[in-house]
């Protein structure tokens, strides 16, 4: 949980690059990256549970939605096996135009940044994990 605490609120937030993939899976696609500042705050920390709270504002000037809600972290049965989760809401920017846009395509872009985002996460915990099993010899 140290690469989630490292991401933090300090200074107002850490910078976060956010990016979707878009296409068809048998035909082309393309990647968008934009990035957002982003705050998290450690909400819970139960036995089987980390929890924390996550906000992104985008930097850029387009019309680009916030994000409100919270990662967990929940530990399974199996020792070295646990399941991460992001729920939450974002309003589409733009009004009815920015509705529209994000029942046709917005909803698929949203999707596949958090999604990239979860993957990302996945990928420094389970490093994390295995830099620690190392350092103690497990």
């Amino acid at each position: 949980m140290a690469y989630l605490r490292s991401l933090g609120s300090e200074n107002g937030g850490s910078k976060l690059k956010l990016t979707a993939t878009i296409g068809s899976k048998a035909g082309p696609q393309v990647a968008l990256s934009r990035e957002a500042v982003a705050t998290l705050e450690p909400l819970s920390s139960e036995p089987l549970e980390y929890k924390v709270l996550i906000h992104w504002t985008p930097t850029s000037s387009e019309p680009l939605p916030k994000f409100n809600g919270a990662f967990h972290v929940q530990w399974d049965e199996e020792y070295g096996n646990c399941r991460l989760i992001i729920e939450g809401s974002y309003e589409p920017p733009l009004g009815a135009i920015g509705k529209v846009f994000d029942a046709v395509a917005g909803q698929k872009i949203a999707h596949t940044t958090l999604a990239t985002l979860l993957a990302t996460l996945r990928d420094a915990i389970e490093s994390a994990y295995q830099r620690d099993m190392r350092k103690s010899g497990g």
